[in-house]
């Protein structure tokens, strides 16, 4: 594979990586494009042409898609971590420093509860209590 192939390959990658993104998590395109300042004519270029976004663009679209820059671009997560959790962390940040404060506490709530729920020997996540 040559240099300029690789690149549209690149460029390829990227686009199906963002309609997978925007797919799986049911956002729209028109807001995606809008908050990263694109339109389809960037992703058809992406794709069939040697190029792949500006820094800039790639963090606003990393930004909106609740992604790395890195997995982004080279389909590389460092991070294993799930969706849910990726969501998490996105809602998370969102908060203010008393609210953040809370959903800890509240985490750590739950974690006790299920740890002296454990050494109880009971089951505190059975089906009668969902």
């Amino acid at each position: 594979m040559n240099v300029e192939t690789e690149m549209v390959d690149r460029g390829a990658k990227i686009v199906e990586r963002i309609k997978v993104e925007l797919s799986s998590k049911s956002m729209k395109r028109g807001d995606f494009y809008k908050y990263s300042g694109i339109n389809s004519q960037s992703l058809r270029n992406w794709k069939m042409q040697n190029s792949i976004p500006g820094t800039e663009t790639a963090i606003k679209m990393a930004e909106y898609l609740r992604v790395s820059v890195k997995y982004l671009i080279t389909g590389i997560n460092d991070i294993d971590i799930s969706k849910e959790e990726r969501e998490f962390i996105f809602l998370f940040k969102q908060l203010d420093a008393a609210d953040k404060k809370e959903a800890i506490d509240y985490i750590q709530f739950k974690l006790k509860n299920k740890l002296d729920a454990s050494k109880r020997g009971e089951n505190i996540y059975n089906s009668e209590t969902g």
